[in-house]
């Protein structure tokens, strides 16, 4: 809620210019009330005695703004008592069941099939071979010793590879939104199979480091340790999944241009492309495929109900994404991606998927 009136000068700037529901805001001819046009999608919710508006709504990101045209020493008890019933709760855009889902649907790490029906095969192969070839009874007992053997260290070292099982499984969601207020939404989700004492994964303060707690605080071990140079590290319990989340200012690294009717310009910043993007014009879902750094124009053509073919993780993180953002006003771009890695601690190897989603709001030429 914005309070504004004589006091507007005071919070002027191009970025609340922006934020507001009313377009070229100017004092009244003889008021102290913020005058203005009405931008498209904002709505008058509650006027003074005499019916001029006294508060304006409109939709931005996945909140709301409420202007009050007048300072707030200008309000009647009456007002003030009438102005709690337009005002709704404030929710952040909370990403954690998205990221419990994510992790518990990550696969596991396992040796393969093919693998373990190769080691069969030679096993059955070797012994009807020594069936067939070998007559005398102790060489053939020999013979058979060491191939199981042989077959059981050679399944045992496929089996304990380190190189191919992880101690720890985690999801990071991250969703960019870069409109007048640019900013990322993030969710860590660990879980630690066991198996041995680890200390959990280094999460960076600056990344993500809120841990929501029960009110009984009775649930489970909390174990957070703090550090300025080295972030933060948690202590996980075996078979337990922690989810950390948190949030910062974003710089704008993606522009959005509608440049025609059917074309868009886009002007990526980022070291690398985008594997999977729309672009809902109006409310209608284009596909314009990866984008790539740097500026380069997309045709609009064939509109889509859905956002693209995209990996589940991806379409999941949309789905709950878009339940909170009003994309039916306006040119939005939607991208994102999904990548899988290794990452070796030392004392623990941990298997990492990076699930991205960037909102764009388009401007116009």
């Amino acid at each position: 809620m914005i309070f504004t009136g004589s006091d507007f000068f005071r919070i002027d700037s191009p970025l609340m210019r922006g934020m507001i529901p009313l377009a070229s805001p100017h004092m009244a001819a003889g008021e102290r009330r913020l005058s203005g046009d009405l931008r498209s999608g904002a709505k008058v919710v509650m006027g003074d005695p005499v019916g001029a508006p006294l508060v304006i709504w409109r939709r931005l990101g996945a909140g709301d703004v409420l202007l009050v045209t007048v300072d707030a020493f200008s309000l009647s008890q009456a007002q003030y008592t009438d102005l709690r019933g337009v005002v709704t709760d404030a929710e952040l855009l909370n990403l954690n069941d998205v990221a419990r889902s994510l992790l518990l649907q990550m696969p596991l790490t396992r040796p393969g099939f093919p693998t373990a029906i190769a080691i069969v095969a030679v096993l059955l192969l070797s012994l009807v071979m020594i069936a067939s070839r070998v007559r005398r009874g102790p060489a053939r007992g020999v013979m058979l010793l060491i191939v199981v053997l042989a077959c059981s260290v050679w399944s045992g070292l496929y089996a304990n590879h380190t190189r191919q099982l992880c101690d720890i499984y985690t999801v990071n969601t991250d969703v960019s939104a870069q409109m007048a207020l640019g900013y990322t939404i993030l969710s860590r989700g660990y879980i630690y199979l066991g198996g041995r004492d680890l200390a959990a994964p280094l999460v960076r303060v600056n990344d993500a480091i809120l841990q929501e707690l029960p009110h009984d605080l009775n649930d489970t071990s909390y174990d957070i340790d703090i550090s300025c140079d080295d972030g933060a590290t948690i202590s996980m319990q075996p078979e337990h999944m922690r989810v950390l989340r948190g949030g910062s200012r974003d710089a704008a690294r993606i522009s959005l241009f509608r440049s025609g009717d059917e074309r868009v310009e886009i002007d990526s910043r980022l070291d690398v492309a985008l594997p999977y993007a729309a672009v809902i014009n109006d409310g209608e879902s284009f596909v314009v495929g990866p984008i790539a750094p740097g500026a380069h124009e997309y045709s609009l053509s064939g509109a889509t109900g859905a956002l693209a073919p995209t990996p589940r993780g991806l379409a999941m993180l949309y789905n709950a994404v878009s339940k909170a953002y009003d994309l039916s006003l306006g040119t939005w771009l939607i991208a994102g991606g999904v990548s899988d890695s290794i990452v070796d601690d030392g004392n623990y190897r941990q298997k990492v998927r990076d699930v991205k989603l960037v909102l764009v709001e388009g401007e116009s030429r």
